[in-house]
């Protein structure tokens, strides 16, 4: 039998405009506090990236802080972008200092080139191995999980053809619609419903799902790094993907990795393989966390140069600092009567239940 769905809030996801995904009270903005002293705060590029740094202005109150930003699309299409932003906002707010979280060396030397502040530190890595680990205990229900929003550029159709899969997704901007969901032919499980309903899975239901799955699939052909891909490794999940850019390739694990061709056949072969030959997960989730550590390091390394403060000895084994959020990444409410003026773009938040 698949797995209940969640018992959390379920509600039509009627796009009103590109990020009121969901209708309520609470405005939402991706944003939280890394470190005190100096202060450190962690936002998104992208949409949310103009009301992340009204906050991070509005909560510093004048004094001097620091931006760290996990690009959120290919570095290589956003980095005149970012640099855009970044010199308006030398304008208005001389005491920010931006730094980037690059996912690739390639992408850093891009940034830097731009003269911004970068360095490697791969925002996979930053997912919480104490949710998104393997679950021993757990049967395969589904051949393949595919995490994906409703959105045109994760190309779902390369997926249709696979069967006894399981789909996790949600609406990412006002374009979006359920016609990539419809096309599944063999659907054993989602979150969503033909006639337009979204479940909201947590953290720990999406692990559930993936240790319920024997692969998990990833197939936009440009995007960022792609946390759902991270997420399955870091549940021992081999992965069948498309060739792609944004530096979700940089965090593969080689091993258990098969790259395919823009096609169904192929994906569905690729799962039938893994199926076949499935792999240890606890192997996967060791190397994930091996790389991860690489990269958290780096983070650590950067705090303890600019704090004085030896933060690695704050940190677990895994270099897992008690200040990490999973997915560096936290959804945080927002007064818009406390921002002040936007750099270059209106403000643009989520809005959720309250």
């Amino acid at each position: 039998m698949p797995p209940a769905r969640p018992r959390v809030m379920t509600k039509p996801c009627q796009a009103q405009n590109e990020l009121h995904l969901f209708r309520g009270e609470k405005m939402l903005t991706r944003f939280f506090q890394l470190f005190d002293d100096p202060l450190v705060y962690v936002i998104k590029s992208g949409w949310s990236m103009e009301a992340g740094f009204g906050l991070c202005r509005a909560r510093a109150k004048g004094k001097p802080f620091h931006v760290l930003i996990p690009p959120a699309w290919d570095v290589a299409q956003v980095a005149d972008e970012l640099q855009h932003f970044v010199l308006a906002a030398a304008g208005p707010c001389p005491e920010a200092t931006f730094h980037f979280l690059c996912p690739g060396e390639a992408d850093v030397a891009l940034l830097k080139a731009r003269g911004l502040n970068a360095f490697c530190a791969h925002q996979n890595a930053f997912l919480d191995e104490t949710i998104f680990k393997p679950d021993p205990a757990a049967k395969k229900q589904f051949r393949a999980v595919h995490n994906a929003a409703l959105t045109k550029w994760k190309r779902h159709e390369l997926a249709w053809g696979v069967k006894n899969i399981a789909v996790i997704t949600f609406l990412h901007e006002k374009k979006d619609n359920f016609e990539p969901f419809s096309g599944y032919k063999s659907l054993a499980w989602s979150n969503a419903t033909p006639d337009g309903k979204l479940t909201v899975v947590p953290p720990r239901e999406v692990a559930r799902i993936n240790n319920a799955s024997g692969a998990g699939i990833s197939l936009s052909r440009t995007e960022g790094c792609c946390y759902a891909n991270g997420e399955y490794q870091f549940c021992g999940l081999p992965v069948v993907s498309t060739k792609s850019t944004g530096g979700r390739s940089d965090f593969y694990d080689s091993a258990t990795t098969k790259i395919v061709w823009d096609h169904t056949f192929f994906v569905e072969r690729a799962v039938r393989h893994w199926e076949r030959h499935p792999p240890d997960p606890t192997a996967i989730h060791g190397r994930t966390i091996e790389k991860a550590i690489r990269h958290r390091v780096r983070v650590l390394d950067w705090l303890k140069e600019i704090s004085g403060i030896n933060v690695h000895a704050q940190a677990n084994a895994n270099a897992w600092h008690p200040r990490f959020h999973s997915r560096f990444r936290m959804n945080t409410k927002v007064d818009p009567a406390e921002l002040p003026p936007p750099v270059l773009n209106p403000y643009r938040f989520v809005f959720m239940e309250a």
